[in-house]
C-alpha cells in the first residue's frame, strides 16, 4: 500500500466533501495518516464600516471552526484545530 503521512481534505460541508472526508478517516485509519482538513472562507467586502466588516469575517470564522470541530467530533477523531 501507498505510504502516507498525510491526507489533504478540501471540506465544504457539501455532501460530497463529507462523503471524501469520511472516506480519508477510514484510510487514514488504515496506513496510519493524518488528515489535514481545508475550508476556505470567502469574504466578500461591502460598503460598511471597517470595524463591521471586521466583527463579520470574526463571526464567518467562528461558524466555519465550529462547524468543522462538529464534523471531526461526529468521526470520534482527536483534533486541533487552526484557522488561518
Amino acid at each position: 500500500m501507498i505510504n502516507l503521512n498525510k491526507i489533504l481534505v478540501p471540506l465544504d460541508f457539501s455532501q460530497v466533501s463529507m462523503h471524501a472526508f469520511k472516506y480519508a478517516v477510514k484510510l487514514a485509519a488504515k496506513t496510519g495518516a493524518s488528515i489535514e482538513l481545508l475550508h476556505v472562507v470567502e469574504t466578500y467586502k461591502m460598503n460598511v464600516d471597517i470595524l463591521d466588516i471586521e466583527d463579520i469575517d470574526d463571526l464567518i470564522e467562528k461558524k466555519a471552526k465550529d462547524k468543522m470541530v462538529e464534523v471531526v467530533n461526529e468521526q470520534n477523531l482527536p483534533s486541533d484545530i487552526d484557522i488561518n
